[in-house]
């Protein structure tokens, strides 16, 4: 394989571990690592590979450079900006040609152009661009979903809160308010929350609330959600009452409680009062319903 194409492979993550050594043994390699970083200053906060960019230069060792190889590869560093760029105005402009909504007490299945599977959970929608899909592999998720990864494909999701970044199989991610909470049951995904990339391996779950990451293990397969249970673990209240909202169409009005105080639990899907009781109780409020009015007190007040 020559030059060119070993560059152009790197660029889009797509070398394999002997085309990777070969690349390493290319005389102005670093050169090449030194001006692609440079255009990744321009910071389209979408380019799928930019975590892996940082991982191949670790792997190369520093050479001594030559002017003449740095002005030769400017050319690099200005396409990759160019790549950086298109990308950014795609993703950020593009009329997705295909999205999938549900409404209150509504879930969904979904099939990705690759085969793989999402369930969406209820107030949730995704869009991604099946025409560009082998382009531009990036999906738009705003709620709540579960992810079944066709296996050896990868593809990004981007939230209000953060980009998570498919290296694995099996996970779930939940974006709603102030809250952006990934758990990965099988293989590997890479979160971005805007201030820090991570990777979470299967079996662990990271959580960010309100800027203030919570992290969490896990022996589950599969969301306990896609089995008509939403889970809490440490999450303000009114986000509680906002899944519940969700789940059953109700509305739900709140009178002199403390909304921000943390719940840890779980309510059915399937049963209104036992789900209400089940948030309430702990708490000491009380409840009352109206046509479609959930209206919650404090049993304290007077």
């Amino acid at each position: 394989m020559n030059r060119e194409e070993l560059i152009k492979k790197w660029l889009r993550d797509e070398l394999t571990e002997k085309e990777l050594e070969a690349f390493k043994q290319l005389e102005d390699y670093d050169e090449i690592v030194k001006v692609s970083n440079a255009a990744k200053s321009f910071k389209a906060p979408l380019y799928i590979v930019d975590d892996e960019l940082s991982r191949v230069k670790q792997l190369m060792t520093d050479r001594p450079k030559k002017k003449s190889s740095i002005i030769r590869y400017l050319g690099y560093a200005a396409a990759a900006v160019i790549v950086f760029a298109v990308g950014f105005y795609t993703a950020t402009s593009s009329q997705w040609d295909t999205k999938i909504s549900t409404e209150f007490a509504e879930k969904t299945n979904v099939t990705l152009p690759d085969d793989s599977e999402v369930v969406l959970n209820a107030a949730s929608s995704l869009s991604f661009d099946t025409k560009k899909w082998d382009q531009q592999r990036l999906l738009v998720l705003h709620g709540e979903a579960f992810f079944k990864v066709a296996k050896g494909n990868k593809f990004d999701v981007e939230t209000d809160n953060g980009i998570i970044s498919v290296l694995g199989t099996q996970f779930n991610i939940k974006s709603r308010g102030e809250v952006l909470e990934v758990t990965c049951f099988e293989g590997l995904v890479s979160v971005n929350n805007n201030k820090e990339i991570l990777k979470l391996a299967a079996g662990n779950t990271v959580r960010f609330v309100n800027g203030e990451k919570m992290s969490d293990i896990t022996r589950k397969i599969k969301p306990d959600w896609s089995n008509n249970v939403s889970s809490f673990k440490s999450i303000p209240l009114q986000e509680v009452f906002d899944e519940f909202e969700r789940q059953y169409g109700l509305t739900i009005e709140v009178n002199e409680v403390d909304t921000k105080q943390l719940f840890t639990g779980q309510f059915a899907h399937d049963s209104r009062d036992i789900a209400l009781k089940a948030i309430t109780l702990p708490f000491n409020l009380t409840y009352t319903i109206t046509n479609n009015t959930v209206r919650i007190t404090s049993s304290d007040k007077k």
